[in-house]
């Protein structure tokens, strides 16, 4: 199993260097703390971009995707989401 050192050096190993280590042994120090597994990780973000304006332009809607979802009502606004609070307004 692949792992790194969390904090402190293990053995000749600084943390973020990466070295094989029997799958037994590797998990004996990785639930004390001193080592993590190289393919675990912690929170990751994804790489948001926005689309250029031109390519906003050309996309064509169906009338099906813009209807209401959940339908409408009587006096021809959309129905809310079930399980939402109602608006007091």
């Amino acid at each position: 199993m692949k792992v790194t050192p969390t904090t402190k050096k293990f053995g000749k190993y600084q943390p973020g260097d990466e070295f094989e280590l029997p799958d037994k042994a590797a998990r004996i120090f990785i639930h004390v703390g001193k080592l993590r597994e190289v393919g675990e990780l912690g929170y990751q973000t994804r790489m948001m971009q926005a689309r250029d304006v031109a390519q906003v332009e050309t996309l064509s809607y169906s009338v099906s995707e813009l209807a209401a979802p959940f339908g409408y009502k009587s006096d021809g606004t959309p129905r809310k989401r079930p399980g939402r609070p109602a608006v007091n307004a």
